[in-house]
């Protein structure tokens, strides 16, 4: 995974959403289908993805009772390696939705899509 990317398109939907970004969340949780087997656990620091896009992940996982408490405080979140993909790709393509370009973002969502 590539965690710089990760990061923009995190903070980037951050400043495009605002306030809207947790609705966005936990849109992006409802559509998730979780496979069966092993999913890895990955941690999602504050740091990497600003304090407000932290903040909504936070409270949307909260609402789903997906927050894995034992952490709180660390200026981090556990989350399932599947999930963080699956929203990653989830704001990527709403971000695509919202300013209608070809840019990183929509040729990195294109190429996950072709599997490349």
């Amino acid at each position: 995974m590539d965690i710089d990317f990760e990061a923009r398109v995190w903070k980037k939907a951050s400043r495009i959403f605002g306030a809207r970004l947790r609705d966005l969340i936990e849109e992006g949780i409802d559509s998730f289908k979780r496979q069966p087997g092993h999913d890895h656990p990955t941690r999602m620091h504050a740091s990497q993805i600003g304090s407000a896009a932290f903040d909504a992940l936070q409270n949307a996982l909260l609402a789903h009772d997906m927050l894995e408490d034992d952490w709180g405080g660390h200026g981090f979140l556990v989350i399932r390696s599947h999930l963080r993909l699956h929203l990653r790709h989830f704001l990527q393509h709403q971000i695509m939705l919202a300013l209608g370009t070809a840019d990183e973002f929509s040729e990195n969502h294109l190429s996950t899509d072709l599997g490349l």
